[in-house]
Formats: structure tokens, C-alpha cells, sequence
């Protein structure tokens, strides 16, 4: 079993670049123990919680875990300000009952990050500016209440490393909102990416799976989505678009109104070998509006994405980023598209 990366926090003043502080996910563990900060590509949220103080927020991978100083496959909500020893310190975090098992090494390997996914804020203006959204390799899809995501409860059921073939069902759970799993249980497909949110509607592209809406209802009952709501994306022949390494969607819209999502279907592999195609859906209904593999619009076929990959949209333009095409400077540079909203296709 190889070695788990250590995950790590940095901040550093934005004029200088000088360190300003650290926060070590697995101090006590020596190298190499775990903890990681990948999130799919995603970057740190930020933002405030309930009492209108501003926090880091950000999920970590697989390794140790004892709930003061490591906090391996977990919620962390962190402080920003640094400590008189230049330490960043967590404020608050949530862990799964089952992170022992999401844990376990050879020969009952499990590898099943609860930080698989980014952790996504909505919009202070909304209802639910409470709230972080993400989702994690076992195909959960999390509501945290940010003001107290929950820390720990006992998951004594889950504590062993089980023999291949068995299952450890995460029964026992902290004090989190809700969890939503995208595959009906929690052998659901893996979320390797960030959700977005518009208009009280979470939307999530899981690998090898559809892009999907949720729907947020009413988090005073304790259960922010809706259940039985979820609307699976379909293109422009009504057929449900996979997306073989999941996406991490766009959604572009004048405030309340005329909604598109965005996403970009890689083919999975590290760096995409295969051409990439660059949808557009309703971002009420799902249905399909727009697809770059659009065969009365040949010109806008865009290069091989590599997976994480994710669209830029602003002032009426889309900005996809591919790697090199072989019919293109002898297969030595990457692609930048630029694609204008209302266009007439040429």
C-alpha cells in the first residue's frame, strides 16, 4: 500500500507572497500519513457562517484521525487568523462515522475519501447562507450547517477493517444537515468534483454519471433538499449525458432568470486523450441547449480535456482551456476556445 500524502493549509500575504501562516492536517503523524487536500481540483471556500464571522472551509483524504490534532477524511472549518506561533487553527469540523473503514489499508483497501469532492458556500443572499455543500467518494452528497458542522459521534459499528467483500453502512452520523446519496446508497457513484448552486438548486456531476439538480427546501426542518426532486441533465435529443470522470458545472444567469449550466465531459483519464465536448442545459428544466459536438456546427469541436476540467463564463462569452491535438503544431500545444452566447453558427 502506498504511502497516503500529507494535506496542508497555507497562507501568505497577497502583496509579498511571505508565509503567514500553516495549518498541518496530520502533525502528529510523521510524513506521508494522510490527510490530503485535493478536493477534485478545487479550491478553498471561504466565507462566513451564521454569526457573520468569515472562515476557511475545506475537505481531507483518507489517513489518521483522533479528533483534536489529525483530521483525516473530514470537514474542517478553519480559522483565518494565525496564532502567535504563525499555526492556523481549526475552529470547528465534521467527520463521518464511518471514517475508519473510508481508511482502511491492504488487503481490506476501501479508498473512500469523504474529501473526494470541493466544498461549495451559497450565496449569503439566500436562504441558505448557512449552508456547505460537497460530496465524497462514496457518492454522499452533504449539507453542513457551517455555524456547527457536528465534529464526531461514536461509530463503534464501523472500527474494524472488515474482509474483502463486506461493507461498513454509515448508520451512525454527526450532527450534519443531511446527506443525499446520488446512487440511492452509499455504493453510489464517486463525486470527484465541486457542485454549483443557482436559484435554490444544487446541481452535481458524479463520475461515469449524469449531471443532476437538486432542489433545496427548507433547512428549519433539518433537511435541506428535497428528496425525489433530483433532475438528471439531457441533451438536445432528450438522451442523459454521461460524464465519464464527473464535472465540476458553471451556471451563468441574469439573477433569478435565464439559468444555463455549463460542463465539460472529459474522458477520465489524467490528461485526456479524447476529444472533449462542452455542454449547455437549462438550468431550470435540464433539457439540453447546446453541445460542442454539434454536428451543424462542426468549427466548435474543442481538443481533449483533461478531467477536473471546467468552463469560465463572463460577459457573454464561454472560455474552455484542452490539451494539444495532434493535427495542431505537431500535437505540442493546448487549445483555448472562446465561444460567443447568440452566435450564428458558420
Amino acid at each position: 500500500n502506498a504511502p497516503l500524502p500529507n494535506g496542508s493549509v497555507f497562507a501568505f500575504d497577497p502583496r509579498t507572497l511571505a508565509q503567514k501562516g500553516y495549518f498541518a492536517v496530520t502533525p502528529d503523524q510523521g510524513s506521508q500519513q494522510g490527510g490530503g487536500v485535493w478536493q477534485g481540483g478545487a479550491g478553498l471556500a471561504y466565507g462566513p457562517d451564521e454569526t457573520g464571522a468569515d472562515y476557511i472551509y475545506f475537505n481531507t483524504g483518507n489517513g489518521v484521525w483522533d479528533g483534536s490534532s489529525n483530521l483525516s477524511d473530514s470537514f474542517v472549518k478553519l480559522n483565518q487568523t494565525p496564532n502567535a506561533n504563525g499555526l492556523l487553527t481549526w475552529a470547528d469540523y465534521f467527520t463521518p462515522a464511518d471514517q475508519y473503514y473510508r481508511s482502511c489499508k491492504y488487503p481490506n483497501y476501501t479508498d473512500l475519501d469523504f474529501g473526494s469532492g470541493g466544498v461549495m458556500l451559497t450565496p449569503s443572499t439566500a436562504n441558505w447562507s448557512s449552508i456547505a455543500v460537497t460530496g465524497d467518494k462514496s457518492g454522499g452528497l452533504w449539507a453542513m450547517d457551517l455555524k456547527s458542522p457536528g465534529e464526531f459521534t461514536d461509530h463503534s459499528v464501523c472500527d474494524v477493517c472488515p474482509p474483502s467483500g463486506t461493507s461498513c453502512t454509515n448508520t451512525v452520523k454527526s450532527n450534519n444537515l443531511q446527506t443525499v446519496w446520488v446512487g440511492g446508497s452509499n455504493t453510489g457513484p464517486v463525486i470527484h468534483t465541486n457542485p454549483a448552486y443557482w436559484n435554490n438548486y444544487v446541481y452535481v456531476a458524479p463520475q461515469s454519471s449524469v449531471l443532476s439538480q437538486y432542489q433545496l427546501c427548507s433547512v428549519s426542518s433539518g433537511s435541506p433538499f428535497c428528496y425525489n426532486t433530483s433532475v438528471p441533465a439531457v441533451d438536445q435529443s432528450g438522451n442523459q449525458v454521461t460524464f465519464t470522470y464527473g464535472a465540476t458545472p458553471f451556471v451563468s444567469a441574469n439573477g433569478a432568470t435565464n439559468g444555463v449550466v455549463w460542463a465539460i465531459v472529459a474522458d477520465g483519464s489524467a490528461q485526456g486523450s479524447t476529444d472533449g465536448v462542452l455542454y449547455a442545459f437549462n438550468a431550470t428544466t435540464m433539457t439540453g441547449l447546446y453541445s460542442s459536438n454539434n454536428k451543424t456546427c462542426t468549427k466548435d469541436a474543442i481538443g481533449p480535456a483533461a478531467k477536473f476540467s471546467i468552463p469560465t463564463v463572463a460577459n457573454g462569452y464561454v472560455y474552455v482551456g484542452t490539451r494539444a491535438q495532434p493535427t495542431v503544431n505537431n500535437g505540442n500545444a493546448g487549445m483555448f476556445y472562446i465561444f460567443g452566447l447568440n452566435r450564428t453558427c458558420q
